[in-house]
């Protein structure tokens, strides 16, 4: 791990309590579950922000009928061959 930095957080008793269960049945220490879970946050944050650039994307320049035309008929021409 790079070089680590301590903080200190304050919990609500019921949630400490929760993280403390966590860290005895799973063996991680405190530090490594909420890094994981920041870890996990970050992610998640990312992938909205992705989200949201993909749906802009669209609203600027969504596609036309005959530009989905195209890939409709390839997909029912795949379709067919397959056995059911």
């Amino acid at each position: 791990m790079a070089q680590a930095v301590k903080t200190a957080i304050s919990f609500p008793r019921s949630e400490f309590t929760r993280l403390e269960q966590l860290c005895k049945r799973t063996h991680h220490s405190r530090s490594r579950i909420l890094l994981m879970a920041f870890r996990t946050w970050l992610r998640m944050r990312e992938q909205e922000a992705l989200e949201e650039r993909y749906v802009a994307g669209y609203a600027r320049h969504p596609e036309l009928a005959a530009d989905v035309e195209g890939y409709y008929k390839a997909g029912l021409t795949s379709l067919a061959r397959d056995s059911w």
